[in-house]
């Protein structure tokens, strides 16, 4: 995660670059830069701390706040503490370089690169794409941009400085977003519209294969020719709260209509050549080869993803795996031994029950693996290794993406978990991947059916309580799903196994309490349709949610909610939307804080 700004003008680039870099800190805090042009000349600061650092060395350096133009980036560090050589700017003598996002094929452009007579000094894609841009430049940075970005691939923002161009900033984009924003004798570019209001509320997008040429005076817009393109200026809302929601009502439906980008971006991030990487995340090569056993912790949503992750470990890699509440588990005496990985999740990073049931599971010799969002976070810092879910500020206290992605994370360690202990060989491996993927759009077509799902919202905002019930992946999902709605329209919901579900619970079944029945798992659909035949014959209203492929009455058919068909193991990716969806629009329909519902609170420190 990283956030970039970038300010040529007649006031001090210094001082509107720190401050718009403020507004992105929650993208990353871990290092920061700054390169500003003086005297035809690139001077570049770098940071490994907070932002506020970067103005120390500025001090002993006042001419550089003589300085128009210039840019900047905040960002996490991708591994434990950020060295110099991997904190942004990028670049060479000729350009400097920040990057919001992500470049996929950068290892394969190094490679190109150092036979071309490159060095590098990090791991960064933004020195890769600094030092391909470096070698396409000829005199023209239009053309070079232009270039650039026909051969990088991924989700991306840059902004650029050339030193031969001193009053210019440039930039490009690819499946990302760059605003572009307009003062009185100034020019911004930044990965963010909420670090743009307060300095202009006239700004532009750049489109894909568009680049962008800001001076102090004008703003220009051209094709991958080269050619000017006309552009209408947007004006952006005065409120800055609504600016961050990005036009939706709530941050919740905005988060949850992120999540097929940030979970896809994610991704790609830790594959190579087609199968799951962990390089840049430090973590040893070999790792997942010396456990044979997997023990999770977590609380809540947290547990939620942890339930699923065992499922994928043991069907993947055929390891023995548990989960366990680590408000439960950190009371225990627990037997671990060295073939033991603990998986510890937690979205904050601060949950106290599960850093506790981590230490006391470090007491006992086990190795943790750390699957949080928030890098610089406790458990992050305190885990033996961390991987992070990457979904940037979850501001919505009902956990939707961070869940998503926690979950993405899991697949992927699963899948190396098997490939590594010979379950599962490259090929299947890759498979496995390629599938992962093409499940991140199921993500879309189950926001497709908003309509369907707010029907249904409507019907359940009438009720105080409500059944979850389904199978096999399915379960846990449910779990998660009745948790989602009680936090957001407090409505007394529970989740049951469907099998389990006549040992007790089935008699409090009547018309005025319905259940949600989950049935994506085909191995197990006839029993599932058994157990929905028996809940309707006590006369309460149950609603489907199924794969499209599923045959149903054509009384069950008016209220279900068609997932589209994937295989088994992805099947809890469209699932988790609709189920988010429904609790969102109950929410809605019942006029509840969707957002801050009561006594809750981000994360559970005490």
């Amino acid at each position: 995660m990283s956030g970039l700004f970038g300010y040529t003008g007649a006031a001090g680039a210094f001082d509107h670059i720190l401050h718009g870099l403020s507004k992105l800190e929650y993208r990353g805090y871990d290092c920061a830069g700054i390169s500003l042009l003086l005297n035809g000349e690139i001077t570049t600061q770098k940071v490994a701390g907070r932002l506020s650092a970067l103005g120390e060395p500025t001090a002993l350096c006042p001419e550089l706040k003589q300085s128009t133009c210039g840019i900047g980036s905040t960002r996490w560090a991708p591994g434990a503490a950020a060295q110099q050589s991997d904190i942004p700017p990028y670049g060479t003598a000729r350009l400097s370089l920040v990057l919001s996002g992500m470049i996929e094929n950068y290892r394969e452009l190094r490679a190109q690169l150092s036979g071309e007579g490159y060095a590098f000094d990090s791991t960064s894609d933004g020195e890769v794409a600094a030092k391909l841009l470096d070698w396409l430049y000829k005199g023209n940075p239009v053309e070079a941009l232009a270039k650039a970005n026909s051969m990088l691939q991924g989700s991306y923002a840059i902004a650029v400085l050339f030193a031969d161009y001193p009053h210019e900033l440039y930039g490009v984009a690819r499946n990302s977003t760059l605003f572009v924003g307009r003062g009185e004798g100034e020019s911004y570019v930044t990965s963010d519209l909420s670090a743009l209001v307060e300095f202009t509320r006239e700004y532009d997008t750049l489109g894909k294969g568009e680049v962008v040429c800001l001076s102090p005076d004008n703003i220009r817009v051209m094709n991958q020719q080269g050619n000017l393109l006309t552009r209408e200026t947007q004006t952006a809302s005065q409120d800055l709260a609504q600016v961050r929601k990005g036009g939706y009502r709530h941050f919740m439906m905005k988060e949850i209509c992120e999540q097929e980008q940030l979970l896809a971006e994610m991704l790609r991030s830790r594959i190579f050549k087609g199968l799951p990487s962990f390089d840049r995340d430090g973590l040893p090569e070999g790792l997942f080869t010396r456990y044979h056993r997997v023990l999770i912790l977590g609380c809540g949503t947290a547990m939620h993803a942890g339930a699923l992750g065992k499922e994928f470990i043991e069907q993947l890699a055929h390891i023995s795996a548990e989960v366990h509440l680590a408000a439960e588990y950190r009371f225990r005496d627990p037997i671990l031994s060295d073939n033991t990985l603990v998986i510890a999740l937690s979205q904050s990073g601060e949950t106290s029950d599960t850093l506790s049931a981590m230490r006391l599971a470090q007491s006992k010799g086990a190795k943790v693996l750390a699957i949080v969002n928030v890098p610089g976070s406790t458990m992050a810092r305190e885990a033996d290794y961390v991987l992070y879910a990457h979904a940037g500020p979850e501001i919505s206290i009902a956990s939707t993406k961070v869940f998503m992605l926690q979950m993405g994370v899991l697949y992927l360690v699963a899948i190396e978990m098997g490939r590594t202990h010979d379950i599962i060989d490259d090929s299947k491996a890759r498979d496995l991947v390629k599938a992962l993927l093409e499940a991140t759009k199921s993500i879309g077509q189950v926001l497709e059916q908003n309509e369907q799902i707010q029907k249904q919202a409507r019907e359940m905002a009438r009720t105080q309580s409500v059944y979850y019930i389904g199978r096999g992946l399915d379960w846990p999902m449910m779990m998660e799903g009745s948790l989602k709605l009680k936090e957001v329209t407090y409505i007394h919901a529970e989740a049951y196994s469907a099998g389990e579900f006549r040992h007790g619970p089935i008699s409090l079944v009547a018309p005025d309490f319905p259940v949600v029945a989950l049935a994506t798992q085909q191995m197990l659909i006839p029993q599932m349709l058994d157990n929905i035949r028996e809940i309707r014959g006590q006369d309460s209203n149950v609603l489907v949610i199924c794969r499209n492929s599923l045959s149903l009455d054509e009384s069950l058919e008016q209220s279900a909610v068609r997932l589209p068909d994937l295989d088994d193991l992805f099947m809890p990716i469209p699932a988790a939307v609709a189920l988010q969806l429904l609790a969102y629009y109950t929410a809605v329909a019942k006029g509840r804080n969707v957002d801050a519902p009561r006594h809750l609170t981000k994360a559970v420190t005490d």
